[in-house]
């Protein structure tokens, strides 16, 4: 069987076309994830400090160690959304 046989099926472009459209997608939806999370975590942290109830030094620390963890999370995924965008625009990186 010859090599110049064309396949049915989109072509490897239309395919490369889709494949980043469907990148621009995902990182759109990981983009209002980041932003829920930085809307919900922020306000709880500035809910924290002005509510004025007294707390012990450990609950203090501890909800704002996971407070912080949680951004850190948000800040990998922010990242990785980030780069599938840029990606989208520009293809792959070489």
């Amino acid at each position: 069987m010859s090599s110049d046989v064309l396949l049915p099926g989109p072509s490897t472009d239309e395919r490369l076309a889709e494949l980043l459209r469907r990148n621009r997608r995902r990182s759109t939806a990981l983009f209002a994830v980041v932003a829920f999370n930085v809307w919900v975590w922020g306000t709880r942290i500035y809910n924290f400090f002005t509510t004025g109830e007294e707390r012990t030094l450990a609950f203090t620390l501890v909800h704002l160690a996971l407070s912080f963890a949680a951004l850190a999370v948000t800040g990998v995924v922010a990242a990785i959304a980030w780069r599938m965008r840029r990606d989208s625009f520009d293809g792959p990186a070489a």
